[in-house]
């Protein structure tokens, strides 16, 4: 989409690469795809040439590993609805639910947060690290304290000065805006989808941490030459790494007893 290669022979090859494992990854690049050429013709186009170069290859993919999954069949798609949320049985899951999607696109994908980790919770032998935990009627989300929560602040106030740069270069000239608006509709998208789809999120992560990050360095694109923000941002990064590797390290440490020997 940055390059301006919007031709099909172009973006059919990628669409199936992207295609991955949910149909979601291709419903999001439908949306950058028609805020970059709004042609409808060409999108179903798009669409139509994905899916059936896609199925092929999966009717291929079955010859060659008969218990390999169907796409074309129902139950294939039945399967997934074990992952529904119910997200107006009540008020707390409701508020709860968004809570946490919200938390979990704008900060957890990014800045690891201290997660609750369960084990007799989930009925598990082995510990269960989650972002969430669900005890009587309410709904608790993972946060942050100490040097993480000072990383995610500061991470907050990144996306708060991209978003503002965006709006006003937004109202400045809309038509140079439409790929960083293109991100923001994939997180919108994400955000409906997770809300009423899913269980942790971190394991979805990776739908909607590139738009977040690229919408992000779109935005500060302006001042990518300077020298304090290159300084400031590699510092960030490290903010970053030390805060994620010490939830691997926490993983590792709380894992051991019953995985080592």
């Amino acid at each position: 989409m940055q390059s301006g290669r919007t031709s099909l022979k172009f973006t059919i090859p990628l669409g199936i690469v992207i295609f991955g494992i949910t149909i979601t990854n291709l419903a999001q690049a439908c949306i950058l795809y028609f805020m970059k050429m709004p042609r409808l013709k060409v999108i179903i186009q798009f669409i139509l040439a994905v899916v059936a170069i896609v199925l092929l290859f999966n009717s291929l993919q079955i010859q060659l590993f008969p218990k390999a999954r169907a796409l074309y069949n129902p139950a294939t798609i039945v399967f997934e609805k074990r992952y529904q949320y119910d997200l107006f049985a009540t008020p707390w899951r409701l508020t709860g639910r968004v809570n946490l999607i919200s938390r979990a696109m704008l900060f957890y994908g990014v800045v690891a947060p201290n997660p609750y980790i369960l084990m007799e919770e989930l009925g598990a032998s082995v510990p269960s690290f989650r972002t969430f935990q669900i005890t009587g009627n309410e709904f608790h989300v993972a946060g942050y304290k100490g040097f993480s929560d000072i990383t995610v602040k500061l991470w907050l106030a990144v996306i708060g000065l991209a978003t503002i740069l965006f709006t006003i270069n937004f109202f400045k000239s809309p038509k140079e805006m439409l790929f960083p608006l293109s991100l923001i509709l994939c997180l919108v998208f994400n955000f409906g989808l997770h809300a009423i789809y899913g269980d942790d999120p971190m394991l979805y992560s990776p739908n909607w941490v590139y738009a977040l990050i690229l919408f992000v360095s779109l935005s500060l694109g302006k001042w990518a030459d300077s020298k304090w923000l290159q300084l400031g941002l590699i510092v960030f990064l490290g903010m970053i790494i030390y805060t994620n590797l010490g939830l691997i390290d926490q993983i590792m440490e709380v894992s051991l007893p019953y995985y080592g020997k």
